[in-house]
């Protein structure tokens, strides 16, 4: 295997498979997807990390090419699984949204498994949604998939999610939205997921006091209002936590801003290098 050639496995876990690939030599780092996409979204992230670092991606469980949900199940379980089956050590993590829930879960549980932390538009578990801009779009969506249309359910996620609830008209990404929109079809087309995610009890949010390594959290400027609450609060209880906030974008800054992106995240690992 070559630094430009990725080795692809599945990993074996309770009740299915993940779909894995790593790619690169150096220090491992392993990216985990947001809920409104697959690995890859990452796509504009691999050839820049890849020359520096050993970089692992993998489908969530009903994600991508991994197996459909079957039974109870536990993300935070499936991420251990895919440290120890992909032999990752001390990885630095870069994970966003519904990926950044899981991976903080997964470090509360166990402080000392991961060397750094890149938090993208960061979910924290026992962390409500509570902007009224959410609640108003999600009755839409289900409106519309109750209605029969769920191409008109996946454009409104999807819009909500890439553009942003405050971005002005006129500004949006088109791009990035139907990179994602390609996505969410696949992801919509999937057997439903009717099984229940195991939940972490005590969520993270009461635990994120117990963070020390260093986490950088970067977050469009058009997210949701919930999203930028969830950075304040790791950077205020973490104990070497900041915040970047990405002009002009929205959840998912990585599609939109990859340039950008890609050197907040490579600066900042530069500089809290323990290599």
């Amino acid at each position: 295997m070559t630094a430009s050639n990725p080795r692809r496995l599945d990993v074996t876990v309770d009740g299915g498979w993940l779909s894995a690939e790593i790619a690169g030599a150096g220090p491992d780092l392993l990216l985990v997807h947001s809920g409104i996409t697959d690995r890859r979204m990452w796509d504009d992230q691999m050839p820049a990390l890849r020359r520096h670092f050993r970089v692992a991606r993998y489908d969530l469980r009903g994600f991508g090419s991994s197996s459909d949900v079957s039974g109870p199940y536990s993300h935070v379980d499936d991420l251990r699984a895919v440290i120890a089956a992909l032999g990752l050590e001390r990885p630095v993590v870069v994970a966003a949204s519904l990926g950044a829930r899981v991976a903080l879960d997964l470090a509360v549980d166990d402080p000392g498994l991961f060397d750094r932390m890149v938090l993208v538009g960061p979910a924290i578990s026992g962390a409500r949604f509570e902007d009224p801009a959410f609640r108003a779009v999600w009755q839409e969506i289900i409106a519309a998939y109750d209605a029969g249309d769920v191409e008109r359910a996946i454009e409104l996620e999807t819009a909500f999610w890439v553009h942003g609830p405050t971005r002005p008209p006129g500004t949006e990404h088109r791009a990035a939205f139907e990179r994602v929109m390609r996505m969410q079809r696949d992801i919509w087309s999937r057997a439903p997921d009717d099984d229940p995610e195991l939940e972490p009890d005590p969520p993270a949010v009461e635990r994120l006091s117990t963070l020390s390594m260093p986490i950088l959290i970067i977050v469009g400027e058009h997210d949701l209002s919930d999203i930028h609450r969830n950075a304040n609060r790791i950077v205020s209880d973490a104990a070497d936590a900041r915040e970047v906030v990405m002009p002009g974008l929205g959840h998912l800054p990585n599609l939109e801003g990859p340039d950008g992106f890609n050197r907040l995240i490579l600066d900042f690992l530069s500089a809290n290098s323990t290599t």
